[in-house]
C-alpha cells in the first residue's frame, strides 16, 4: 500500500526538480553515464531544408541523418516503463547516450550534433518540446513542464510523412488539438516499454495521469480520458510497418493477470497505435465531414484501492448508445478495403460470431466516395446477449464510402433490450 501511494507522488518528485540526469544509454546500474564515443559522428552539422508543396501548401522538410534519432529512441532506459514518467514530468532532462548527449525540455530538444535544436523529423517521440495553442493549452500552465510535441508540425515544416498511412492526418489534422490526441501519443510511446511486473502497467503511469488530471480536471478511466472517449477506443495493435519496433515475446504475450477492461489499451501488452484520437468537431478541413457514430453515456472503473483512480483496476464498464451493429466471422473475408486488427491475434475466434460497432466515419464533402473516405470501428465478442454485454477483441477500418463489413444484425435480436445501448467490459 505504501508503494502504491508513493508511486503517484513521483509527479511531485520529478516535477519539482531543476533537471533530471538520465543514464539513458546504460543497460543497468553498473554502466554509468560515460561511454567511449565516435567523435566525428557527433560533430555539429547545419540543418538542411527541402521545399515541399503539400496539398496546395508550401512547406519545407528538414533533412538529417536518421541514426541520430534512432540511437536516442532505442536507448535502454527509454524502454523501461517506470522511466516514462521521469522523462515526461521532469522540466529538463539531460540524456547520456552511448553516441552523444541529448537534451529535452519544455521548449526544445537538442544534441551535440544539433546544439541549437533538432530538425523536425527527430522530434516525433519527444515529450517535452511544445504544445499546440488550442484545447491542449488548458492541460498545462506557464510554470510547469510541457506535455508533448505535436504529431505534425504546422509552422515551418512537416514532421514525418504520415499522410500515406493515416487518412485522418492527411485530412487536415496538422497539430495536436486535444487531450485525447496528446494522450494517444503518450500511449503509443509508453506501450513500447516493458515492465518486470505486468500488473504495474497503470501504476507506472499513475504519476503522469495524476499530473495531467490536475491540469485538465478530466476523469481518468484505466488509461483513457472521459473527454472524446469515443475516439480513444480506436486503438489498434501494431503489426507491420515502420511503427513496429521489436515485436518480441513480451509484447506478443497474452497477459496472465487482469490488467484493465477490454476497452482500454492497458488490457494488452501489445504496442499500440492510433489513427484517430481527437474530437472530430475540431477538424479544420472543410473538405471533410467527420461523424462520431456512438455516444458513451456512462463510464466507470473499479479501483483495486478504493479512491485511487490512477492505480490498478479490477473492472470497468462503458455504457454505449449506438444506431447500428453488424455481425460476421473474422477471417472469412478477402475484401481489400476491409482491415481487421485483433487485440490478441493468437485468440481462438475463427468461426465464432463477432460484432462490428462503427465509431467514426469520414466523407469527402464534395466527393463522397473519394480516396479520403473511411470508417473506423471496434470488434466485439458477446459476453451475454440478454444483458447486452460485450468484450472488445479488436479494431477495424474500411476504406471508401459505401464499404461495409459483415451483415446487419437482425433488428428482432434487439427486442430483449430496453434500448440500443450495450455495456462494454
Amino acid at each position: 500500500m505504501d508503494w502504491q501511494r508513493e508511486s503517484v507522488r513521483m509527479k511531485d518528485v520529478y516535477g519539482c526538480s531543476t533537471f533530471n540526469i538520465s543514464a539513458s544509454g546504460a543497460q543497468d546500474g553498473s554502466v554509468g553515464c560515460f561511454f567511449d564515443r565516435d567523435a566525428p559522428a557527433m560533430r555539429k552539422i547545419s540543418r538542411s531544408r527541402v521545399p515541399l508543396l503539400h496539398k496546395g501548401r508550401q512547406l519545407s522538410i528538414d533533412i538529417a541523418p536518421s541514426q541520430i534519432y534512432r540511437s536516442f529512441a532505442s536507448s535502454p532506459l527509454l524502454g523501461r516503463a517506470w522511466c516514462f514518467q521521469e522523462r515526461f514530468i521532469s522540466p529538463h532532462t539531460l540524456h547520456f547516450n552511448d553516441t552523444q548527449l541529448f537534451w529535452e525540455c519544455q521548449e526544445n530538444y537538442a544534441c551535440e550534433t544539433f546544439p541549437d535544436g533538432s530538425p523536425q523529423p527527430h522530434r516525433r517521440d519527444l515529450l517535452r518540446c511544445g504544445l499546440a495553442t488550442t484545447k491542449a493549452s488548458s492541460v498545462t500552465d506557464p510554470h510547469s513542464s510541457g506535455l508533448i510535441h505535436s504529431i505534425v508540425e504546422d509552422s515551418e515544416g512537416l514532421d514525418t510523412p504520415l499522410a500515406s498511412e493515416s487518412p485522418s492526418i492527411s485530412g487536415g489534422i496538422d497539430t495536436t488539438r486535444s487531450l485525447s490526441e496528446l494522450w494517444s501519443e503518450c500511449v503509443r510511446i509508453y506501450s513500447r516499454t516493458k515492465l518486470t511486473r505486468q500488473t504495474d502497467k497503470l501504476i507506472a503511469l499513475a504519476g503522469v495521469a495524476s499530473w495531467v488530471h490536475q491540469r485538465s480536471s478530466d476523469q481518468y478511466l484505466a488509461g483513457l480520458w472521459r473527454e472524446n472517449l469515443e475516439t480513444q477506443l480506436l486503438r489498434h495493435a501494431v503489426t507491420t510497418g515502420r511503427d513496429r519496433t521489436a515485436q518480441d515475446n513480451y509484447h506478443l504475450a497474452r497477459p496472465v493477470e487482469y490488467l484493465a477492461p477490454s476497452w482500454s489499451w492497458a488490457s494488452t501488452n501489445r504496442q499500440i497505435h492510433y489513427t484517430t484520437a481527437y474530437d472530430p468537431a475540431t477538424v479544420p478541413n472543410p473538405n471533410l465531414t467527420y461523424s462520431c457514430l456512438i455516444v458513451v453515456i456512462n463510464a466507470e472503473t473499479d479501483p483495486v484501492t478504493p479512491g485511487d483512480a490512477f492505480g490498478r483496476v479490477k473492472g470497468g464498464r462503458l455504457r454505449i448508445e449506438f444506431p447500428e451493429m453488424r455481425t460476421g466471422y473474422v477471417g472469412l473475408s478477402n475484401r481489400s478495403r476491409e482491415r481487421v486488427y485483433l487485440d490478441d491475434p493468437g485468440g481462438q475466434i475463427h468461426g465464432i460470431e463477432v460484432f462490428y460497432l462503427a465509431v467514426l466515419r469520414c466523407c469527402e464533402t464534395s466527393n463522397c466516395g473519394g480516396g479520403m473516405c473511411f470508417e473506423e470501428g471496434i470488434v466485439l465478442r458477446e459476453v451475454s446477449w440478454e444483458a447486452a454485454t460485450f468484450r472488445r477483441i479488436g479494431y477495424y477500418v474500411l476504406d471508401g464510402c459505401g464499404s461495409t463489413i459483415g451483415a446487419n444484425v437482425d433488428g428482432r435480436r434487439f427486442n430483449s433490450w430496453n434500448a440500443r445501448c450495450l455495456t462494454l467490459i
